[in-house]
């Protein structure tokens, strides 16, 4: 079984991750409106922060 079907099984049994809430999902979007986008030198900062 490839590694993204495992996952999948997984989040169905109940296993490891599980979806957010409703409420979750609305704060996250709160919080990503509140910071605004970032511009060309502030994400390729994150993209290398994340490699």
């Amino acid at each position: 079984m490839a590694f993204p079907q495992i996952a999948l099984a997984q989040l169905r049994q109940g296993r490891g991750l599980k979806s957010p809430g409703f409420s979750v999902i609305q704060f996250l979007e709160g919080v990503v409106d509140e910071m605004n986008s970032p511009n060309d030198e502030q994400a390729a900062l994150i993209t290398a922060i994340f490699r």
